[in-house]
């Protein structure tokens, strides 16, 4: 029972926190997208800012030493602005306008740079380089893949970055494709970043379960007929149709060709064709894609999941 209390709290939370967001001021930025509540989260504390043409531009690359003063300052770090120590790094100079982020990354044992001396500050952060930002900055504990771990299909075990990538994994700040690839080298985006940070910084809410595959959604014919778990089936209720998840999971849905996502509970079982995951209400689906698609490629993610007594 208290699980279920806990679990109701965070959706009315969650429920709370949306209805009071105020919108983005991005032209480039659409709402219900995958990145947008992680945007806004940022923006709106502060963290981020956007562009004089009024863009964010979420898909540009972002490079080290914006992601060191993003985290930074995302977890409420005290920025050293007057220390003795000097940077170690021969490719950084005190006149540069991040100095001080720099400089606060060494004193907290945040940053080491490459074995060449250089920090390359300008260089694009990929995502093994990022989650070592992430962790050490809010001192969590590195958690070390043991021997016997069934580990990602592009990663190495004994790598600097394992210890970092499976926090992440095992906090579910970071999920594999569909081919089992985490891509530690991946170049991070503005809004993969961003969401990066807002899942740290919503820490239990999502899970890192991640599957992939079609949905569709219900004909109208079944407008009124009972759903397996007995409840009256409604075309207006964000629900949806799998064959195995407990009913009453909440499961957040991704449009993998336009980033739309809806949030839906799993009411009913299906589908049963091979390939395809969801059977949707038509409801769910108008959120993420238009009818005449009938079919789409999605992921989808457990948000949380209510235990049965």
């Amino acid at each position: 029972m208290a699980k279920k209390l806990i679990t109701t709290f965070v959706i009315l939370l969650f429920a709370i926190t949306q209805a009071n967001a105020e919108s983005l001021p991005f032209i480039d930025m659409e709402e219900g997208t995958k990145y947008y509540d992680a945007i806004l989260s940022l923006y709106e504390n502060g963290i981020i800012s956007g562009y004089s043409d009024e863009t964010f531009k979420p898909d540009q690359e972002i490079n080290r030493v914006e992601t060191l003063k993003i985290i930074l300052e995302s977890a409420g770090k005290e920025i050293i602005t007057e220390s003795n120590q000097e940077s170690e790094f021969t490719d950084i100079s005190g006149d540069e306008w991040y100095y001080q982020y720099i400089i606060t990354g060494l004193e907290n044992k945040i940053i080491s740079g490459y074995g060449n001396g250089t920090f390359k500050p300008e260089e694009t952060v990929n995502l093994a380089e990022a989650m070592k930002m992430l962790v050490n900055t809010n001192e969590l504990i590195p958690i070390q893949p043991s021997a016997d771990q069934e580990f990602f299909a592009d990663a190495d075990k004994s790598a600097w970055y394992a210890p970092y990538i499976n926090y992440g994994s095992e906090n579910g700040l970071i999920y594999a494709d569909s081919s089992n690839n985490i891509s530690p080298d991946h170049p991070l985006t503005r809004a993969e970043l961003s969401y990066l940070i807002y899942r740290y910084e919503n820490l239990g809410y999502y899970s890192g379960e991640v599957d992939y595959g079609k949905a569709t959604y219900y004909a109208d014919m079944f407008i009124g007929d009972h759903t397996a778990n007995g409840e009256v089936f409604d075309q207006s209720f964000l629900t949806a149709a799998h064959k195995t998840l407990p009913f009453g999971t909440i499961v957040r849905v991704t449009n993998l060709a336009n980033g739309q996502t809806v949030e839906v509970e799993i009411n009913d079982r299906g589908p049963y064709v091979d390939g395809y995951v969801l059977d949707l209400s038509k409801s769910a689906f108008q959120m993420i894609s238009h009818l005449g698609a009938g079919v789409i490629d999605v992921e989808y993610e457990i948000v949380y999941r209510i235990e049965n007594d």
